[in-house]
């Protein structure tokens, strides 16, 4: 959801911290997602979408780390482990997404998205 609907790195999602979606001092309304990206060192500001918020409570109620929100997710990327390539083809296809959809396709089709709504790149 994070790809296709925020348009986020595959990196930059799997090391999504808390921080970055949960009311804060510098999200008080929990209205965005404030990220620094890891490509581009880049600090984004983003309109969390209702699809992203629904998602929240869910995440919360399966918390297992105070700093990432896919704990188990970091620990398999950064082992580069075959388990995360196949754990993302069950994601898809729970997701009724087709099974040749990578993980860029997902963020190809948000710019897509934007572009039509007249949104800008920057």
């Amino acid at each position: 959801i994070l790809g296709l609907e925020v348009g986020l790195r595959l990196y930059d999602c799997v090391h999504l911290e808390w921080d970055s979606i949960l009311p804060n001092e510098h999200n008080q309304n929990g209205k965005y997602i404030l990220i620094y990206t890891h490509k581009r060192d880049r600090r984004l500001i983003i309109p969390m979408p209702q699809a992203v918020r629904e998602l929240i409570p869910y995440l919360l109620d399966n918390k297992q780390d105070d700093r990432y929100v896919f704990p188990h997710l970091v620990r398999r990327y950064e082992k580069k482990s075959l388990a995360f390539g196949s754990e993302y083809l069950v994601l898809l296809k729970a997701a009724g997404i087709p099974k040749g959809m990578s993980f860029h396709c997902l963020r190809v089709t948000y710019a897509y998205r934007c572009r039509d709504k007249g949104l800008s790149m920057e």
